[in-house]
């Protein structure tokens, strides 16, 4: 199901950014494109990370704010909440 996410200010999607065992700040990791970030910083609008079924057709469903995905719970902050009532009909 795609995702409601919010970008880091340096363009890459949260899942991008970890912290290492070897220091406590978060940093970019397996990235094509190589940014100097050192910890997750989001910008205030949300985004649908879009998916697809392995034969390449698009996933409509949407994970619903709040929800765990992954071992990890997605943002329920007002504007991803009001992004997902705006795309699906659906108060949350």
């Amino acid at each position: 199901m795609s995702l409601i996410i919010h970008r880091c200010e340096c363009g890459h999607v949260p899942g991008r950014h970890h912290r290492t065992a070897s220091d406590t700040r978060e940093a970019c990791r397996n990235s094509a494109r190589p940014c100097r970030c050192k910890a997750y910083r989001p910008v205030a609008t949300p985004e649908v990370l879009p998916t697809w079924t392995p034969t390449g057709r698009p996933i409509p469903e949407i994970t619903p704010p709040g929800e765990r995905v992954d071992g990890q719970t997605t943002c329920s902050c007002d504007a991803c909440r009001a992004l997902y009532a705006k795309l699906t009909g659906a108060a949350q």
